[in-house]
């Protein structure tokens, strides 16, 4: 389970980072989530949105829940989904920290484009 959110999660970095690393940390919630309290989702959020969901369908019948309650299926979609937003967020922030970040949106990306790059740990 943890291995195919952690191939999820740099599939949705490397696929969309350009336009990451310029939006606020937040931008990935909705994108995550599949909604927004106001507005709709742009274009990257709706594809990264369309690669999460058969993600965590897959996952949740791979935990076996028999008939799951609403609560309980919120529950834990709500740690999927929170573990997810975590390591993407941590590899954007990661990718800034270490100066790898374009410094405008028509700057190329720099020498290391963070291909390679991986969450650390498992829980």
């Amino acid at each position: 389970m943890g291995d195919r959110i952690d191939r999820l999660a740099h599939e949705i970095f490397v696929t969309h980072r350009s336009v990451l690393f310029f939006e606020h940390a937040t931008y990935i919630v909705p994108a995550v989530w599949g909604a927004k309290k106001e507005g709709g989702l742009t274009a990257v959020q709706k594809d990264i949105n369309s690669r999460v969901e058969p993600v965590v369908r897959e996952l949740m019948m791979d935990l076996g829940l028999e008939d799951p309650s609403d609560e309980q299926k919120f529950a834990v979609e709500f740690m999927l989904r929170g573990l997810l937003i975590t390591k993407i967020t941590y590899m954007l922030e990661l990718g800034k920290n270490m100066g790898l970040a374009p410094v405008d949106k028509n700057q190329k990306e720099k020498k290391h484009p963070l291909t390679d790059m991986e969450p650390w740990g498992r829980a």
